[in-house]
């Protein structure tokens, strides 16, 4: 991310991000997302990227607003 923000001079632009929830305790968040993906969350990765890139191509295709409004929230959205 710094890296483009060098490159295009800003950091004001649109990011689309996936959620990954709070780490447990008081664990790094680093530490958090590095780690293995649990069985349960391999069983449903799939399903979840599957909606980032529909949340992607609605962004591209409709804009910022339809796609937050569409997508942000619970995966039962």
């Amino acid at each position: 991310m710094a890296s483009t923000i060098e490159h295009i001079g800003t950091n004001d632009f649109p990011r689309l991000r996936i959620g990954i929830g709070r780490p447990p305790g008081k664990m790094d968040p680093a530490a958090y997302i590095l780690q293995d993906f649990t069985r349960a969350e391999m069983k449903i990765l799939s399903e979840i990227l599957d909606r980032a890139a529909d949340a992607a191509l609605e962004f591209v295709l409709n804009g910022l607003d339809k796609a937050m409004n569409k997508y942000n929230g619970s995966v039962e959205s």
